[in-house]
């Protein structure tokens, strides 16, 4: 029986599998950026199988897969995951607080028993008090019996050591952090006017989303200057601006457009008006008010005889509509009870100030009806008089319309010369979409202008957004029938950048799977698909379109707590997102025994490996074990012992020779491999009897390595590397070995963590080593980031070798610029030096990292370099302390280092004599049955 691990797969992702170790394989399995946390989460991953991690820049985003805590009550449930497991997140469960009016969400309503599916509950971080900014965690708990918590959204900071100063915390806004946020406010705002603090409240500053700084104490301001909004974050100290962000959002306006309102999807010369109701209006007679019903009727209570006068205006019930440009517009009529009072507006239709106004009061109402049908419990959609305003010239006007947080508001201007009114329907779903997004507590840019837009297409039905913006009625300002690609470094691959490009993603994602569940529910497909879309804004955190959204829409449309064994719309969802990028079917691998360092040359070594649920289930005996003993990759069948748990059985193999490897399965017909680009990446071993270390080094010692640099910044150094929970720009936060120290290009927080090669080469060279007294061969870990920087991909890692002291050198390998070992992560590798170079006593070895022009950020990392020596002559068997003889010493050998090997194995397991990386009952007969003394 083995216990449950987690192994990296893909960009950014962990995953649950079962395992005695970490598997070698790289990844933030095996240098976590947070030891003590790394604990937890084998704690965790112990206590739930079946339960998933995804991890991104070495911090966890997203738990997820099978459920993993339970409670006599949802709440008790979520509880009790804090309680036990905060510590994997880094925090402790006291500095998780209840979100003040937002704790406790209902999600996903299911009018046909007029409960919900989910209840969701939010937390943000706090230490002494003081709040994390931009802190957030969100857990969906499913309202079955037991209550299972089946999702956790997560953007937490592991602080560290970090502490705070009770004077400066208590300390009043420093001038200095004031000054700075104004003047950074007034630099970056094209109005005129004195800017002014709106707001300011003490946080801690730990970075933002991807961005992960050491923590410190700073001031976060709102500033404004007229209708402009920004936000500041500043050090309390210095008065350093750290962070900034625009708080207006507006929509992009190109091109020469007339508008018109109307009741269809473009501007008012593409379409015809019509009436409609107006729902919610208020409606005033003597006395007496009221509001009119969803279908725009009313009832009007009347004490008094004779006839009244009936009043209707556009501030209603939800929804205030201001004219900027001149009076409200109102209805009034005469009637002698119990009337009909008919009252219509924009009768005539000839003004444009009253059709803006109309337009939004029905487009407004529309879009937040839309919402409450799929969650009537939306949080802030409740609270009355939500201000919107028609016909503006000031702002950011003509040719815009925005949404601004602080009021709340939104906001359309007026039409000037060919420019149109930007009142209409899909403008305005557009910038409630912002205001959907900003009270479900996730940032804009990207996804706010996505989900702006994802809500048009959903009302509409339709993927094109602003028709007529170009004034000829053929051509919208965006489509979501698109081929946007995702990217990690810049969003997409061919739709632009930030903002509303690169929204185009996620209205594509939705388009997509629209397309697909048109066909396979083709009676409610708008229904399935919007009460999914409305609901993931709950669980989403952060600003940016990552694939982890693909399992908040796959979560909450599961239907049994567990989304491994697939979900209703599994297909749809999976397309519409893998359609753009988005989503990669996947299995994750595990190995309990590790990964052998050799293989017996005669064959038969036997490496443990476990399949689990990545995003889909692996298919049963399909799991294959791909093997280059020197002539090509050959396929074999792995042996299943019960489902998806194989033995993998190497073939004979040249003693002395490598032996490159990988591993494949099926899932839904589609094949995944461990590494996930092999066969360009694979494993590699050496076929051998047994492996004699004649040099090692860990760096914990100073062994005689040399350091040349021609570079500005960024030399080697020998060092514990800084942690990426301080720095975070393709830096190691740790060694490979687990010893402590390696070697790193530069290792200093200063200056932003501006610590990777700047401006030329640094090299680490070894002393002159000892490579005879067999078949040598030459091993090392290293690690390699160029993909950072606004020009990735560009810069390469060599290593080279030489038989003359460094006479003369040859290539080993050359790393990049591009490939999948580009982008961190420690990678072990093994060649015969024969291979290369004479193998003999002036042997040398050195690495060198370079960044040239184009600038881009270039960190490097080496560890663990030996110099290996394979035995090939079999030996004694069972004599595992090599005298020549077996007899008590290699027995008390055997008993003594009995279990499993440490990694990485061989050739740090004397007493393993079978060479299956751990001592046991084989390796105990192999000493009873050869016993000499």
């Amino acid at each position: 029986m083995v216990s449950p691990s987690i192994v990296a797969f893909g960009a950014g992702t962990l995953l649950l599998a079962s395992a005695a170790q970490v598997p070698p394989s790289g990844g933030f399995d095996q240098q976590p950026d947070r030891p003590g946390a790394w604990q937890h989460v084998q704690a965790f991953t112990q206590a739930n199988p079946g339960a998933a991690i995804r991890e991104r820049a070495g911090r966890i985003t997203r738990v997820f897969g099978r459920a993993f805590s339970q409670g006599a009550s949802p709440q008790q449930s979520a509880e009790s995951f804090l309680q036990n497991h905060a510590a994997m997140f880094g925090v402790q469960p006291q500095q998780l607080v209840a979100v003040e009016g937002d704790h406790v969400q209902p999600v996903m309503y299911q009018p046909d028993t007029g409960t919900y599916k989910f209840t969701r509950y939010a937390y943000r971080q706090e230490l002494d008090g003081v709040p994390v900014f931009r802190s957030a965690l969100r857990l969906l708990v499913r309202n079955l019996e037991g209550y299972p918590l089946v999702l956790a959204s997560v953007d937490l900071h592991d602080l560290g050591g970090f502490q705070i100063d009770p004077q400066i915390a208590a300390a009043p806004m420093t001038q200095a952090s004031s000054q700075a946020a104004l003047q950074r406010g007034q630099a970056l705002t094209t109005f005129a006017g004195e800017p002014q603090v709106m707001s300011t409240r003490r946080v801690i500053w730990a970075g933002v989303e991807d961005r992960v700084v050491a923590p410190r104490l700073a001031d976060e301001t709102v500033v404004g200057i007229d209708l402009d909004r920004w936000l500041i974050v500043t050090d309390v100290v210095t008065g350093d601006v750290l962070f900034e962000e625009h708080r207006i959002f507006m929509v992009d306006v190109t091109g020469s457009v007339n508008g018109r309102a109307t009741e269809g999807i473009g501007a008012e010369q593409c379409e015809e008006e019509v009436a409609m109701p107006l729902p919610y209006a208020e409606v005033v007679g003597g006395l007496n008010a009221t509001f009119t019903d969803a279908d725009g009727n009313f009832v009007l209570p009347n004490e008094g005889g004779g006839d009244i006068e009936v009043t209707a205006s556009l501030n209603g019930q939800w929804f205030d509509v201001f004219n900027a440009s001149g009076p409200e517009t109102s209805e009034a009529t005469t009637v002698t009870p119990p009337g009909p009072a008919d009252l219509l507006f924009n009768a005539d239709n000839t003004s444009e100030q009253e059709r803006a106004q109309v337009n939004i009061y029905v487009g407004a109402n529309r879009i937040r009806d839309f919402v409450l049908q799929y969650n009537p419990a939306y949080p802030t959609l409740s609270t009355p008089n939500f201000e919107t305003w028609a016909n503006r010239t000031d702002g950011f006007c003509p040719q815009n319309a925005w949404y601004s947080p602080g009021d709340p508001s939104i906001n359309f201007c007026l039409s000037s010369g060919s420019i149109p009114n930007t009142a209409w329907s899909s403008v305005i779903y557009h910038e409630y979409g912002h205001h959907l997004v900003e009270a479900g507590g996730s940032g804009q840019c990207e996804y706010g202008e996505g989900m702006g837009d994802v809500m048009s297409v959903l009302i509409l039905d339709d993927p094109n957004l602003g028709w007529g913006f170009f004034g000829d009625c053929s051509s919208p300002l965006r489509d979501a029938d698109n081929n946007c690609q995702y990217s990690p470094a810049s969003c997409t691959t061919n739709c632009g950048g930030p903002c509303h490009s690169c929204g185009q993603l996620l209205s594509g994602v939705v388009w997509s799977i629209r397309n697909g569940l048109v066909v396979t529910e083709p009676a409610d497909y708008i229904d399935v698909l919007s009460n999914i879309v409305v609901n993931s804004i709950l669980v989403h955190t952060g600003s940016s379109i990552w694939p982890d959204i693909a399992l908040d829409y796959l979560t909450l449309d599961d239907d049994d707590a567990d989304i491994c064994n697939g979900t209703p719309h599994f297909s749809e969802i999976t397309t519409g997102f893998a359609d753009h990028g988005l989503f990669e079917t996947s299995v994750s691998f595990a190995f309990p025994g590790g990964l052998p360092q050799t293989v017996a040359p005669a064959g038969g070594t036997t490496v443990p490996v476990t399949l689990d649920c990545g995003t889909a289930p692996p298919d049963p005996g399909t799991g294959l074990l791909h093997v280059d003993t020197g002539g090509g990759f050959v396929s074999i069948p792995m042996t299943e012992n019960s489902p998806n748990e194989y033995d993998a059985v190497f073939p004979a193999s040249t003693c002395g020779s490598q032996v490159l490897f990988y591993f494949s399965a099926e899932t839904g017909g589609q094949t995944i491999t461990e590494p996930a680009d092999a066969p360009v990446s694979s494993f590699s071993t050496i076929s051998a009897t047994s492996l004699n270390v004649s040099f090692t080094d860990d760096f914990e010692a100073d062994q005689g390595w040399a350091v040349s640099t021609s570079a500005l910044d960024g030399p080697w150094q020998r060092d514990v590397p800084i942690p990426n929970n301080v720095c975070d720009r393709g830096n190691p936060g740790t060694d490979a070995d687990g010893s402590s120290q390696c070697y790193v290009t530069d290792n200093s927080s200063a200056n932003g963590c501006n610590s990777d090669v700047d401006d030329g080469s640094t090299t680490l060279t070894s002393p002159v080593l000892d490579a005879t007294g067999g078949d040598a061969f030459v091993s090392y870990w290293r690690w390699y980031d160029n993909t950072f920087g606004s020009s990735p991909e560009q810069d390469i890692f060599v290593v080279e070798v030489s038989d003359d002291a460094g006479g003369s050198w040859t290539n080993l390998e050359t790393v990049g610029p591009s490939g999948s070992e580009v982008a961190g992560g420690w990678f072990q590798k093994s060649f015969r030096i024969s291979d290369f170079v004479t193998a003999n006593n002036q042997f040398r070895i050195r690495f060198t990292a370079s960044d040239t022009d184009p600038q881009s950020v270039v960190e490097a990392g080496v560890d663990g370099v030996e110099i290996l020596v394979v035995n090939c002559d079999g030996g004694v068997p069972g004599d595992a302390d090599g005298d020549g003889i077996v007899g008590i010493n290699d027995f008390l050998l055997v008993i003594g280092n009995w279990g499993p090997c440490p990694l990485p194995c061989p050739p740090t397991c004397q007493a393993d004599l079978t060479g299956d990386c751990e001592v046991g009952i084989d390796d105990f007969l192999l000493v009873i049955g050869n016993w000499t003394l």
